[in-house]
């Protein structure tokens, strides 16, 4: 079975995809992917963004490409247009010799379109709040970075999901503690165990 893993920045969808591979899924990170693919189609996106995105080895600076796509639109699609098929072949490739229990541990699951190679798909959500703190404080995250990349989420339609995992219920004082995993945990297996 395919599975697909999908939710906003701070939702929980590592997680879910973590509690997948301890239950036996091989996760595929498209995020991992996404970083081979700047590596990949270095050329491409600096004829696309100019030689400022670019440190002084002649690597590609994430970081200031980033800071780039996210002030416009336009940015963003010209970006996704490079390395959105090379991610999508990617995992279609890894689907393909798999061909067992995978997970597709991917927030753009939807407007990518990998949702149309999964059997199945886990919507993590979880109120903007509690989604801050675990970005901001529990992971660490630059505060530009974080609400940059919620800003840009806002607007994204998705698809409804065959399956969704509320992590809004959880407790809010920690978000690490044994009985936020268990609930989670249970919500997942509940939902496996539907599947089977």
């Amino acid at each position: 079975m395919v599975v697909g893993v999908a939710g906003k920045i701070g939702s929980g969808k590592s997680a879910v995809a973590g509690m997948l591979a301890d239950a036996g899924y091989r996760v595929i990170d498209v995020d991992r992917l996404g970083h081979r693919a700047l590596v990949t189609e270095r050329d491409r996106i600096v004829d696309a963004f100019g030689r400022g995105i670019l440190f002084p080895d002649g690597q590609i600076d994430r970081r200031r490409l980033g800071e780039l796509v996210f002030h416009t639109e336009e940015a963003r699609r010209r970006l996704e247009a490079i390395v959105h098929p090379v991610m999508v072949r990617g995992v279609t490739t890894l689907v393909t010799v798999e061909r067992a229990a995978v997970v597709i541990d991917a927030a753009l699951l939807y407007p990518m379109g990998l949702d149309t190679l999964c059997d199945l798909v886990f919507w993590v959500r979880a109120p903007l709040l509690l989604r801050l703190y675990r970005t901001l404080v529990v992971d660490g995250g630059r505060h530009a970075i974080v609400l940059r990349t919620m800003w840009a989420q806002r607007g994204r339609r998705l698809k409804r999901p065959s399956a969704r995992v509320d992590t809004g219920s959880v407790s809010r004082r920690s978000v690490h503690n044994v009985a936020t995993r268990g609930v989670l945990r249970r919500q997942v297996e509940r939902i496996l165990e539907r599947r089977r």
